[in-house]
Parts: C-alpha cells; structure tokens; sequence
C-alpha cells in the first residue's frame, strides 16, 4: 500500500455508444469497476468513486463523492475526485480500462516520486496521450477549478496551463513492462468489449 497516493475511478459518462452501463459489465468474473478497484487498492492509501449515481456502486465499499460541476465531463470527475482527496499524488482511472496493470501504476507513482515539481504524470500509449489513466498532484485543483469555471472542458488545453511530466512507451520498457500498451485499452464499444471478455479468458492477462 502507498500511504500517499488515492486511487479515483471515475464513473460518470452515458456509455451510449456501449449500449450499456461500462462500470457494470462483467469482465472476468468481475464487473468493470469492481476489478479496477481490486487492481487499485493494493498500491493506494484509499480508493474512491466518482459517480452523480452513487446506489449503484455502494456495493464496492469505498468513498462516493459526485461532481461538484455535473455535466461537465471527465474533467469535472477528476476535479471531484481531488477535491476529496486526502492525498497530494492521486491515480485517475476511467470506469473502462479493466486491463490496467499494476506494474504500470508503480511505474506513474515512480515518476511522480521523480517529478515532484509536476501537476500530472501523463502516459502516453499508441502515440496517444492518456489523461484518464494518470497520476495527478491536488495542487492542480486550483488550475483545474478555474477552467470549470470558464468552461474550458479540453483536458490538453487545461495541460497547458499546468507541470505535466510526461511517461512515454519507451520509458515503460525501460522498467521492462510487458503490458502498457494494453493497460489503457478502453472500451466504447461491444465489439471492444468482447476483445478485452476474450483477453481475460484466454489467461492472456
């Protein structure tokens, strides 16, 4: 267990392209956001949810806490999740990437150790970066607070304004992990997550 870090799941969004609510399916034997936590909870002092629908995750046995400035998407989640925060380093995870990797979340807190001036650790996977599965300083509350308030809802343009020590595939490999690029497969659609039902059943993970 980390004593300085809190591990935040946001559950918020329609899941309209899913069909169906994201954070309840069921991927190996687990829901969605029920592994996440069980992925979490070792590495964090606390985990919590993010969710306006707090009912349907109570049966996870963690802290709920609802936006703060609802409607206003995934940034509105991560300002919630650091407002509750105890802590100042906080992993961000979407309800959706059940294939996230321990060693990868040791390897963001590593970075942040390392990058104690930086507001985000940022990975970045497929040429891609990946706020939603990202390591946050509270002190970014403030930044992340104003844009709300000005409605600015661009997380890269929020970025802009903050410390970002970015983490890159190579640097993953550096730490000789095998599951990065996987460890920030979402999931929007059904065909997607059948690909991640198959990965689990095949005991590829």
């Amino acid at each position: 267990m980390n004593d300085n870090v809190t591990g935040i799941i946001l559950a918020g969004g329609e899941s309209s392209r899913m069909g169906r609510n994201k954070a309840l399916l069921n991927v190996g034997g687990k829901k969605t956001i029920e592994r996440i936590r069980n992925i979490m909870a070792p590495l964090c002092e606390e985990v919590m949810v993010v969710s306006d629908e707090s009912a349907l995750y109570h049966f996870l046995q963690v802290p709920i806490t609802n936006d703060i400035f609802p409607g206003k998407g995934p940034l509105a989640g991560i300002h919630a999740g650091l407002s509750a925060s105890k802590n100042k380093w906080n992993l961000v995870a979407a309800c959706d990437m059940p294939l996230i990797d321990q060693a990868v979340i040791k390897v963001l807190v590593a970075e942040a150790a390392k990058h104690p001036e930086a507001d985000v650790i940022l990975p970045a996977s497929a040429g891609k970066d990946q706020p939603l599965c990202a390591v946050y300083n509270k002190r970014s509350l403030s930044v992340i607070s104003e844009a709300l308030k000005e409605n600015e809802l661009k997380l890269q343009q929020v970025f802009s304004r903050l410390q970002v020590a970015k983490v890159t595939e190579e640097q993953g490999r550096e730490y000789g992990l095998s599951g990065w690029e996987r460890s920030f497969y979402n999931m929007n659609h059904p065909e997607e997550y059948d690909y991640i039902c198959k990965i689990l059943a095949d005991g590829d993970f």
